[in-house]
């Protein structure tokens, strides 16, 4: 698997640098969460006609970002229905979220809700059944998130997402080949995991350990993801 590093703002850091997410490259490209700014996936070097699959943790606005209108551009540009993966909580938030945009004006002058099945194709991670093994569970945050395991090729990423520190996500974690675990200041540690929780982790987490959604004025000897890096897991 490759790692495309789109963004690692948190939300302190939005006009600095773009929001926290990824593609990963598998047997296709796969979008994990989405940028604030659609013109960020030109910067990746994928064509956006491949760009048709995303993986979405949570309805915070720094991780759905501007998929509304990219749901809209690959159903009207290209006549493509984005194929969506996540847990059966985050749809129904993502459904709720997406509500009022999807009022249309259809040929005969008549506006109405637009079913969002017309935009996207919903698979549920438990009974998601393609290349990828996706394994989740549920962090401690604001909204329904999930963290994630993605296994291809006999190698698997893990992913925080949005959480506190929590010793069960750390084990649910900690046999993935490379780890993005978010970081935070000590102030936030009830929404978000101190980086002195990270910092005191084995030696061996922290060897596989690279940070996202951090502040930029976060110091630590951790290795930090920055936008347009590339990794091979």
């Amino acid at each position: 698997m490759k790692l495309y590093v789109i963004g690692t703002a948190d939300f302190s850091s939005l006009f600095s640098r773009p929001n926290t997410c990824f593609v990963l490259e598998a047997d296709k490209p796969y979008l994990i969460d989405f940028p604030k700014d659609s013109r960020e996936l030109t910067k990746t070097g994928y064509d956006v006609k491949d760009l048709n699959s995303v993986i979405l943790t949570h309805l915070h606005q720094d991780h759905v970002g501007d998929l509304g209108s990219y749901l809209f551009y690959k159903r009207f540009s290209e006549s493509k229905k984005i194929e969506l993966i996540t847990s059966d909580k985050v749809y129904k938030d993502l459904k709720t979220y997406l509500k009022p945009t999807l009022k249309v004006r259809r040929p005969n002058g008549n506006r109405e809700t637009l079913p969002i099945e017309e935009l996207l194709t919903y698979k549920s991670i438990d009974n998601y059944s393609g290349p990828l093994h996706i394994e989740y569970m549920y962090t401690k945050h604001h909204v329904n998130t999930i963290a994630l395991k993605i296994t291809y090729n006999n190698k698997t990423l893990g992913y925080s997402s949005d959480t506190i520190f929590d010793p069960e996500l750390i084990s649910f974690l900690e046999d993935a080949d490379f780890i993005i675990h978010e970081a935070s200041f000590d102030r936030f540690k009830d929404s978000h995991t101190p980086i002195s929780k990270l910092e005191s982790l084995s030696d061996t987490f922290k060897s596989k350990l690279h940070l996202a959604h951090y502040p930029d004025e976060l110091e630590t000897k951790l290795h930090k993801l920055h936008e347009g890096e590339t990794y091979e897991i």
